[in-house]
């Protein structure tokens, strides 16, 4: 009789670890189910930072093709700038020729002029 309570104890010790193995097990397939969700959204996330990791690399092409154009357009501004400033000196010179020229035919002009002027009042 002894010995079937103490069977009946460790019968009913075994039925209750059982009902514990069971909810463990229906937490663990809930936990698993949970895991197997979250990696596809963690694949999903790997493949999203691998294509702005991707952009980002084509970005900084970019940038340093940009930065290489830019420098490539200043020279080409500076020499259009020294360019520019040979033609102002040019022109200046011009048009200082220019008054030369004015100052030079004006005397000339002047004396026919006066010459002309000369024979109409005799």
């Amino acid at each position: 009789v002894e010995h079937d309570k103490k069977l009946d104890g460790l019968q009913a010790s075994v039925n209750a670890n059982k009902e514990t193995l069971v909810e463990h097990d229906k937490k663990l397939d809930g936990l698993q189910a949970s895991v197997n969700a979250n990696k596809e959204t963690l694949i999903e996330h790997d493949k999203k930072l691998d294509q702005l990791q991707a952009s980002v690399d084509a970005n900084k092409e970019t940038l340093a093709q940009n930065k290489e154009t830019l420098a490539q357009n200043k020279e080409t501004l500076a020499e259009h700038g020294k360019k520019l400033d040979e033609l102002k000196d040019i022109r200046s010179r011009l048009t200082l020729l220019t008054w030369v020229g004015v100052a030079l035919v004006i005397p000339v002009y002047l004396g026919i002029f006066i010459a002309i002027f000369q024979v109409l009042i005799k």
